[in-house]
């Protein structure tokens, strides 16, 4: 589980918090209901049995609070949740993101809340309980296999 915080630029601590400057956060959701070879990314596989989403919200709202504070950053323009299969975290971990960025800095009118989601695994009700939670937009991620057909590799979905 983590939080990372990117900056646009770089700035120093000792700045003046009008030179500070905009940016962007990025929330690491490490669960998929399966492992995929291909992946290099921080992963575990997920039970929803085993998965305290309380703690992980505590967690992830804590350690964003914690790099925040220690960033330049004064705005927020676009938060992404990625992973990982975010779309598979409580849409109320997703909110609470949203209202820890807004409480420490201000955030972008139009600020952009992208959730990554696979189309197999996330059903309407859900996506419904994301948009509500603050989620203005959706990366599907769409693997495909390739068939070997004679002489061409043909990709199936």
């Amino acid at each position: 589980m983590s939080c990372v915080f990117f900056r646009r630029g770089f700035c120093s601590r000792v700045l003046h918090p009008e030179t500070r400057r905009l940016g962007i956060v990025y929330v690491h959701w490490p669960y998929c209901s399966q492992i995929c070879a291909y992946c290099n990314f921080n992963k575990y596989l997920y039970a929803r049995k085993k998965v305290d989403d309380n703690q992980i919200t505590k967690v992830f709202t804590k350690q964003l609070q914690s790099m925040m504070k220690r960033s330049c950053i004064s705005k927020v323009a676009s938060v992404y949740f990625g992973g990982g299969t975010p779309s598979l975290a409580d849409p109320s971990l997703v909110e609470e993101v949203l209202n820890v960025v807004a409480k420490v800095s201000s955030v972008a009118k139009e600020m952009e809340v992208t959730l990554e989601a696979n189309p197999t695994s996330t059903h309407l009700d859900k996506l419904k309980d994301f948009k509500t939670a603050g989620v203005n937009r959706l990366s599907l991620g769409v693997q495909v296999k390739p068939v070997n057909c004679g002489k061409q590799n043909v990709l199936l979905q």
